[in-house]
């Protein structure tokens, strides 16, 4: 299809650094239990293709079809963590599943089954990219989307069943839908504000705006009706049409961080997940374009667009009021200080297998 540069280089397969274990290790009945897991997935995808094509028929068949505006993605990358079934199973996930799920091979996939696809299989959907959903890797924040412009809307928009690479972020929604609805967000001027959580003495100036009476940081995300809608590109180049290729681009998520400007980006992930970070330092450099799967670590090789890109980092901490440093990579409670919350990622991973319906786990 061409989505994928057929000379990209593909991140190893992380294991027990993630909370997984190697293919080869497992039992044949977890490799059977598991393949069934990700048919049952696959399953869900196809439901919801069938799905979509039914609201979109019904688009048609009310004649809202060409006034609507489209827009398919996902949230971020596949989802390979055990603790993501905390909100629905609660503190102990073992116990919840074992009593009230079957997770037997002929049951997974129905209403009473309850499984995830784990480490592995979420880095066999995110490949050639590293990792998944809750880094800020490749794997973790490179997502598809499709749009179905309105029409006579975005008449600059890509031609219908065609790529576009333009660099954007879901921030981008909000501003595009405004826009089109012909509304104008308030403007957006600099105030002080607390730079730091935990003391309110140190000010900085960030660009705020009013709602509602409040002041609310302003809108970061950039619209796509100038380049969709109107054929104004911020550079020739059709990968920085919607952003400049000198725009610094931020993400952060459990003490995890990656910084991109043009082709290079940082990535600070803690060494026991794969990455080179300790607390808030150690960074990883990557030029995306050339190395997509980032697997060659240019911090060393190209010193000055590393502290250039570390410098951005700080300026973007401060900007969004980030937790960081030694507040966000402080560790959570150790087994022996909370045993009745305290759960194993490695040991969660395979725990769903076993799961009958009607046990009780100690």
């Amino acid at each position: 299809m061409g989505i994928i540069n057929a000379s990209a280089i593909p991140h190893d397969v992380e294991t027990s650094k993630v909370g997984g274990r190697e293919w080869d290790s497992l039992t044949p009945e977890e490799k059977k239990l598991s393949c069934r897991a990700m048919e049952a997935y696959a399953g869900m995808v196809d439901s919801i293709d069938v799905n979509v094509g039914k609201v979109v028929d019904y688009l048609k068949k009310s004649g809202e079809y060409d006034n609507t505006f489209i827009v398919f993605m996902s949230d971020n990358g596949a989802e390979g963590a055990a603790l993501e079934a905390v909100p629905v199973m609660g503190d102990n996930i073992l116990q919840a599943i074992h009593q009230y799920y079957d997770n037997s091979y002929e049951n997974l996939g129905a209403w009473n089954s309850f499984s995830w696809l784990g480490p592995l299989w979420a880095q066999a959907s995110t490949a050639p990219s590293r990792l998944f959903k809750c880094y800020p890797s490749e794997g973790g924040i490179l997502v598809p989307c499709v749009v179905k412009p309105p029409i006579n809307k975005m008449p600059c928009a890509p031609p219908k069943g065609s790529l576009n690479r333009s660099f954007s972020t879901v921030m981008d929604f909000l501003p595009t839908f405004l826009d089109l609805a012909g509304i104008s967000l308030p403007p957006a001027s600099a105030k002080e504000r607390s730079a730091a959580l935990y003391d309110a003495k140190d000010v900085t100036t960030r660009k705020m705006t009013t709602f509602r009476g409040k002041d609310v940081h302003a809108v970061r995300g950039r619209s796509w009706m100038p380049y969709f809608g109107r054929g104004e590109k911020e550079e020739e180049d059709e990968t920085w049409a919607i952003y400049s290729s000198q725009e610094p681009v931020g993400w952060e998520l459990f003490a995890r961080g990656a910084l991109r400007k043009g082709e290079w980006k940082i990535v600070h992930i803690d060494k026991k997940h794969g990455g080179v970070g300790e607390g808030d330092t150690g960074w990883e450099l990557f030029n995306i374009a050339r190395d997509p799967g980032e697997t060659e670590d240019l911090a060393r090789a190209e010193p000055e667009k590393y502290k250039e890109l570390l410098a951005h980092w700080d300026e973007y901490v401060v900007d969004c009021g980030i937790v960081w440093g030694d507040f966000a990579s402080a560790p959570g409670f150790r087994k022996d200080e909370a045993p009745d919350y305290w759960q194993d990622e490695l040991e969660l991973q395979s725990s769903w297998m076993v799961a009958k319906g009607g046990e009780t786990v100690q």
